[in-house]
């Protein structure tokens, strides 16, 4: 999810580490009002916010870096071809992710890779599920007006 967020392993991983420090420091204000994973998420997509803002983050994914670090359901759906075939996948959504602005990245990730229901993302998001809905219809708007051809 990081790297999906980020485009870079090098800053996934910082935001990875940072998450972490911050769950293990934070432990003790987790309510169970929800599943720990989405609150983990919670943290890693303020903590990648944070990231993009402190570091200029590359535009495409080079091939060499690849090296399936992007998570979640997703690789199933990208290693079920051929090696070449998930690297060429792997690196066209992170392009076309990148292209997108990163309120609008935050929304495909969450809801098209990480599988997130509209009431996950608005809790994890702090923003009404109308928003998430009206965000998400203009990220898909948006991925169809640039790579629409290559989405069917």
């Amino acid at each position: 999810m990081a790297y999906s967020l980020l485009g870079s392993a090098h800053d996934a991983e910082d935001a990875v580490q940072e998450t972490l420090i911050t769950a293990m420091n934070r432990i003790g204000t987790f309510e169970g009002r929800s599943t720990l994973g989405t609150w983990l998420r919670g943290i890693l997509v303020f903590k990648a916010d944070k990231v993009r803002r402190s570091r200029k983050v590359r535009s495409a994914l080079p091939l060499q870096d690849y090296d399936g670090a992007s998570g979640g359901r997703a690789d199933s759906r990208l290693t079920s071809r051929s090696p070449v075939a998930a690297i060429d996948s792997a690196a066209d959504l992170n392009v076309m992710l990148q292209t997108l602005s990163p309120e609008h990245r935050q929304i495909i990730v969450l809801r098209e890779l990480q599988q997130l229901s509209y009431e996950e993302i608005s809790k994890m998001l702090k923003i009404p599920v109308g928003t998430v809905e009206s965000r998400l219809y203009r990220a898909r708007q948006e991925l169809k007006k640039r790579f629409g051809d290559e989405l069917a």
